[in-house]
């Protein structure tokens, strides 16, 4: 567990006008002020040491400048949906099962013949590819998966020879309805019949 213990600084600018006493706190990092020697405590169970250091420099750097907590929660709570969009946009893609029931709810009963194909070098799309592929072979439909040479490109494309095509049609409805939206193309050179869900990069 480490213990930060701010200089006396620090607790005239948050406590200094508060009487001395005891008092317990809990939480991730939570703070205490034990009324001893102006001393202000913060509990951070698990931290690194490159953490507490770098914590107490922030605590510090506050205190010095004289700066308004409120303005620097606010940019912490912008740098943190920063860093969540980050993470979002690094994470793989999935299928849930509820997913998954949606696809076999809207397609079973429509079999169908689709290749999905995937970025040769993108690792992330063969894995999203193959999920969606087995997901389609389990709503009955016949699924291939292939990897194919593409100009790189992102999101999902069914592609087919006309429009007219009312399973491709269907495919593109239940991938929204599971939150995955796909493009459309038409490509005369395909027989008729066939159907191919291209998958790209993550957006």
């Amino acid at each position: 567990m480490r213990l930060i213990l701010l200089s006396v600084l620090l607790a005239v600018c948050a406590y200094g006008q508060m009487p001395s006493g005891s008092a317990t706190t809990s939480g991730p990092c939570s703070p205490a002020v034990p009324g001893s020697n102006n001393r202000f405590v913060i509990n951070c169970p698990g931290m690194s040491g490159e953490q507490f250091n770098r914590l107490l420099e922030i605590l510090n750097r506050i205190a010095r400048d004289r700066l308004d907590p409120k303005v620097v929660m606010a940019a912490l709570e912008d740098i943190k949906k920063g860093i969540d969009q980050i993470r979002e946009k690094q994470s793989p893609r999935e299928l849930d099962l509820r997913q998954k029931e949606t696809l076999k709810e809207m397609l079973r009963g429509h079999p169908q013949k689709v290749m999905v194909e995937v970025l040769a070098n993108d690792k992330e799309a063969a894995e999203f590819g193959d999920k969606l592929s087995k997901a389609l072979g389990e709503s009955g439909w016949d699924a291939g998966f292939v990897f194919a040479v593409l100009t790189p490109f992102s999101g999902l494309t069914i592609i087919v020879r006309d429009a007219q095509f009312p399973e491709a049609a269907l495919l593109q409805q239940a991938l929204r309805a599971v939150g995955i939206e796909a493009g459309g193309s038409l490509d005369p050179s395909m027989g008729p019949g066939q159907i191919i869900l291209r998958v790209g990069s993550k957006p």
